[in-house]
């Protein structure tokens, strides 16, 4: 029972990330005027990485893995800005990701 307790505290702290970056991220960029696209795409992704690292530093987020929690940290909170800021809306991201999925997927042609 304890099992099921922890793996719905993490899953309500994982939510909390989402929904927290996302709002975080919008009141960063208001706050300090940000106009330029790549400037944005790098706040809305810093900052989940950087809560789900403090997260995982003040012991609130725990991943089980010893010395790898604070990369499994990172790794989730980039996961997380990816999630909720979209992650097509970067071209860089969105190129990087079709390239690799030309290497190793199949083609999509459009049917007219």
């Amino acid at each position: 029972m304890e099992v099921v307790f922890e793996v719905i505290k993490q899953i309500s702290i994982a939510v909390g990330i989402i929904s927290g970056s996302s709002v975080l991220t919008g009141l960063v960029n208001a706050l300090a005027n940000v106009q330029n696209k790549t400037v944005k795409h790098i706040i809305s992704w810093a900052i989940p990485i950087v809560t789900g690292i403090i997260l995982c530093a003040t012991g609130v987020l725990s991943f089980g893995y010893g010395g790898w929690d604070y990369l499994m940290a990172a790794a989730s909170g980039a996961l997380v800005g990816g999630a909720s800021n979209g992650l097509y809306d970067w071209p860089a991201i969105s190129n990087i990701i079709g390239k690799l999925y030309d290497l190793f997927g199949h083609k999509i042609e459009k049917k007219e």
